[in-house]
């Protein structure tokens, strides 16, 4: 369940790297909550008349991935790019 709100974190263990080739790694998360209680609307009043309860705020949105690198050495390491963007909050309810 965990990774499928929140991207997993990657992490690279070598004694060194090489980037020989451009390249990104991505890690942004592209999953959006869904709605609260998972209701898109909130309960109506009991009867003709009565309002109903108030609609909840959206949900946060889920976290990026961490990238961690242990190396002794990095060689070009501008050949890398890294990317993370934590994901967009879900609708509230109405």
């Amino acid at each position: 369940n965990k990774y499928e709100n929140n991207h997993p974190d990657l992490i690279i263990i070598a004694p060194y790297l090489l980037f020989a080739n451009k390249f990104t790694i991505d890690l942004t998360c592209k999953n959006t909550p869904g709605y609260p209680d998972n209701k898109p609307k909130a309960e109506n009043g009991k009867g003709a008349g009565e309002p109903g309860e108030d609609g909840k705020p959206g949900l946060p949105g889920f976290n990026g991935g961490n990238l961690i690198i242990y190396a002794d050495k990095i060689i070009n390491e501008n050949n890398m790019k890294f990317v993370s963007i934590g994901g967009q909050g879900g609708p509230g309810q109405s």
